[in-house]
């Protein structure tokens, strides 16, 4: 008997009994649709973040200022020295070779954000420069956005985030008019487009005062908490990273007071992150699969009871082991793979489904995962098929013709 032949058998044997078939494959579907509802998940996840990251440029290195305990450097080492970033290190980094831009940040400092008309929320303060208006996320709808002169005076103005915005004001132009920050008073000068998350912040859901202001009125002093250093197109980021602490410590007299981390090192730690979850939540469908496979093996056995009587009569005119073992095989490969196929369908019904419902999930399914689940099922089938196919394929022609 060739191949097709038991295709063609094993495709009679699930229209034959289409109940026990549609159950017996029921453990697949479900193991292949999860296996690959998950994995989209993760994966939608990721391009998600990473697209969202790049964004705020691929060139990007982060430095910020971290407090040095006596226990972990000797008092002598730091008594007197910086603890923390200053302008002069902001302009010390920006004249590094291979440095575009450095751009100085309060960021993530929670304030109680009023409008005129009695609505309030709390949002994330942030202070920057005028530099930062010049980057993709902050494109304006209205108004203006901070300017040096604002950063020399230590003006009371702020550019309102797309949510801020709509929580305060609704659909109504702030600008011109006031909000209060922490009950101090501050005029709405402008209005970010809406952007949705980058990276680890959202801009929608912040307001950015000058930094000079956010210094003096939210820290208490001179510090400038993050510093964004953009470098050239061309630069190594593992160069410029190693000239930048280099050049830090050197200002530092030598302290430990700070951090740095590039974009590129982010998006790998990321990825290492997600990897992990996509196995994990892939070994959990796999498990799934696991148990659509002991279903097919105890059906196979049960089909192999049912058809011991032919299998004597097929022996009896000729058919090798080899043929019986292939048959049984074929046919859990055949509701397996049938069975893959159906999970795979219902798997991007799912991921449609739940990304419509829902615009902060991100399903994205690539094509290996569908070529995944669809393999793992074909070996499901393949595997738990061997030992109803051997027991099939060892069965005594004389005690088949006589079973009844």
């Amino acid at each position: 008997m060739n191949v097709g032949e038991s295709v063609r058998m094993a495709l009679d044997s699930i229209r034959g009994n289409k109940l026990r078939s549609f159950l017996t494959m029921l453990g697949v579907v479900i193991g292949v649709a999860s296996m690959q509802t998950m994995v989209a998940l993760v994966e939608g996840a990721k391009k998600d973040v990473v697209t969202q990251l790049q964004g705020l440029g691929s060139q990007s290195i982060y430095v910020h200022g971290k407090e040095v305990k006596p226990e972990e450097e000797p008092e002598s080492e730091w008594r007197g020295h910086s603890r923390g970033l200053r302008m002069t290190d902001v302009e010390a980094l920006e004249r590094l070779p291979g440095v575009k831009e450095a751009r100085p940040q309060v960021v993530g400092v929670q304030g109680d954000i009023a409008s005129p008309n009695g609505k309030s929320r709390r949002s994330d303060v942030n202070g920057v420069s005028p530099k930062e208006g010049m980057t993709p996320d902050m494109t304006l709808v209205s108004g203006r956005f901070i300017l040096q002169s604002d950063m020399d005076t230590y003006a009371k103005v702020a550019v309102l985030g797309a949510n801020v915005r709509q929580d305060l004001f609704g659909e109504d132009d702030p600008v011109g008019l006031k909000v209060s920050v922490n009950g101090v008073s501050y005029d709405v000068i402008g209005v970010l487009e809406k952007r949705g998350g980058r990276g680890m912040q959202n801009n929608d859901n912040a307001i950015f005062v000058p930094l000079t202001t956010a210094q003096k009125r939210i820290l208490g002093g001179d510090q400038v908490p993050l510093v964004v250093v953009e470098g050239e197109p061309d630069v190594n980021l593992e160069e410029l990273t190693a000239r930048i602490k280099t050049e830090m410590k050197a200002l530092h007299s030598n302290v430990d007071d700070f951090d740095t981390v590039s974009q590129k090192a982010i998006l790998q730690a990321i990825g290492k992150v997600l990897t992990v979850i996509t196995l994990v939540l892939g070994g959990i469908g796999a498990l799934s699969l696991l148990v659509g496979g002991i279903g097919i093996m105890n059906i196979m056995l049960v089909t192999v009871t049912e058809r011991t009587r032919e299998i004597g009569i097929r022996k009896a005119i000729g058919a090798r082991k080899r043929d019986i073992l292939i048959q049984f095989v074929i046919e859990s490969v055949v509701l397996s793979g049938v069975g893959g196929l159906i999970g795979i369908a219902f798997g991007l019904m799912l991921t449609k489904s739940f990304g419509a419902m829902s615009q902060e999930m991100k399903f994205y399914v690539p094509l290996w995962a569908l070529c995944v689940s669809f393999l793992f099922a074909f070996g499901t089938g393949a595997f738990f098929g061997i030992y109803p196919a051997v027991r099939a394929a060892n069965l005594d022609p004389i005690e088949a013709l006589r079973y009844e």
